[in-house]
């Protein structure tokens, strides 16, 4: 399938359907198949490091991109709560190795609705988050867990509630919530999609981006977070096939990438926003979304969310 038509019949917003402008400049005419002598990583000492796993073969691959991740926003309004909250526990509070296969896709929010009647009547069901790459053999690839509650439900609290163990339950489900996410994202960063996006990474970049990459291990103190942004699949492969001190380092430099672009600045189609339970206040926004107070208290990992009750923010 060839991506300029592919992405000619998906009307989720420019965010997609343009390139960011690092990107346009940086991936210009290139050849168009990812060489089989193309340089690989320098291996580790076998005495003082486990073997890496060997490259999977790349073919015919387009100059890189990054899949489009959508963080959906349900349908169902009592869920729109609930699952704003879950993303911005991840996006906040997950670890750089629950964040850092999120640095291989683009993120948007977006409703199922808003996608062409196409797309949406290859959905069975609408999922928790969605795929879309179009090079893809699966070029939709829908993400569903169940996530576990926190409880919120402050009408049946008592004098006699036991708080602390009520925060204890919140912050176990608050870590199970985190887990699914990260898990989910990081399955569909894995296998076959994530060789195909290093394979254009690596064909499409100048080799001064691949070097540092290339030299690992004894480039690693050297990298910085902006070395990996046009390379997480290569530096997430890295990660996961390097030993401790790699997979360290370089998990903390996609996860450093991911809360630069992701949790310092809005994501396009819902505004982050924060409540403790009596308000909510809309980052960027004068304004204050006042609601009954009463409502309980929010856990503080969940304080700062995705704000999917509202009207389409970008």
């Amino acid at each position: 399938m060839h991506r300029r038509k592919f992405l000619g019949t998906v009307t989720i917003g420019a965010g997609f359907t343009v390139l960011p402008m690092w990107l346009s400049r940086a991936f210009g005419p290139h050849q168009n198949h990812c060489p089989e002598d193309a340089a690989t990583p320098q291996p580790l000492d076998p005495q003082t490091h486990p073997p890496r796993d060997p490259p999977l073969a790349c073919g015919p691959q387009e100059t890189p991109f990054k899949p489009l991740l959508i963080l959906v926003i349900p349908a169902d309004e009592s869920q729109q709560r609930r699952r704003g909250h879950a993303f911005g526990e991840l996006l906040n509070h997950g670890s750089d190795a629950q964040l850092a296969a999120l640095a291989c896709f683009e993120v948007r929010c977006r409703r199922i609705a808003e996608l062409e009647p196409g797309l949406r009547e290859r959905l069975a069901e609408e999922p928790m988050m969605l795929v879309l790459d179009p090079t893809a053999e699966a070029p939709l690839l829908p993400l569903s867990a169940a996530l576990t509650d926190v409880d919120e439900d402050h009408d049946r609290w008592g004098t006699d509630t036991d708080w602390e163990q009520l925060a204890r339950n919140n912050e176990a489900a608050i870590d199970a919530r985190i887990a699914a996410l990260a898990g989910l994202i990081a399955g569909a960063a894995d296998g076959p999609r994530l060789a195909a996006q290093a394979c254009r990474e690596r064909q499409g970049l100048p080799d001064a981006d691949l070097q540092p990459l290339d030299a690992l291990p004894a480039s690693l103190g050297e990298l910085g977070p902006r070395d990996l942004e046009r390379a997480p699949a290569l530096a997430l492969q890295l990660a996961r096939s390097g030993d401790e001190t790699q997979r360290f380092h370089l998990n903390a430099l996609l996860a450093a990438s991911v809360r630069a672009r992701l949790c310092d600045s809005p994501i396009p189609g819902a505004p982050w926003a924060r409540t403790h339970g009596c308000g909510v206040t809309v980052e960027g926004d004068t304004r204050e979304s006042r609601v009954a107070c009463g409502m309980g208290n929010v856990p503080e990992r969940s304080s700062r969310f995705l704000k999917f009750y509202s009207k389409q923010y970008d």
